[in-house]
């Protein structure tokens, strides 16, 4: 005698439900290997900040050598035209006039000192730091004096 073993049913309900949770546990699998992945790449939020302060310190620093090189090319334009204007004056000052070197030399002075004081840091506006400042104040006058006796 035969045995006949019992066998699974099979039902289109049944085969319809183990198809389910076939994709179903597939779906599951597929969503944890994304998590995982998502989670293996994210950057703490420090390490996000860091990043973010390092690429505004690049960029500012880039911006203040932009504008430091752009300061150097003032400067040497205004050297330049500053000595022009000396030689002007000194060709003017050996043709007999006196009161041009007398004003150059205070004009001078007083250049020599602004110089000074705009190379401080400081939140001021130039115009305070001319009028509080006793030595440029000081050869304003002089400068002035000099040019009223001079007409």
């Amino acid at each position: 005698m035969e045995v006949k073993r019992a066998a699974w049913p099979v039902s289109g309900r049944t085969r319809g439900r183990m198809v389910f949770g076939t994709l179903t546990g597939a779906f599951i699998l597929a969503l944890t290997a994304g998590a995982a992945t998502l989670i293996a790449h994210m950057e703490p939020a420090s390490l996000l900040l860091a990043r973010r302060h390092w690429y505004r310190a690049r960029t500012a620093h880039g911006q203040s050598a932009e504008t430091e090189r752009a300061d150097a090319g003032a400067a040497a334009v205004t050297t330049v035209s500053w000595l022009g204007l000396v030689r002007a004056w000194v060709t003017a000052a050996a043709a007999g006039e006196d009161s041009l070197v007398q004003d150059t030399v205070a004009l001078a002075a007083a250049l020599v000192r602004f110089d000074r004081l705009t190379a401080r840091a400081t939140s001021k506006p130039v115009e305070d730091l001319i009028a509080r400042d006793p030595l440029m104040v000081c050869a304003e006058i002089a400068w002035l004096a000099l040019f009223a006796i001079g007409l």
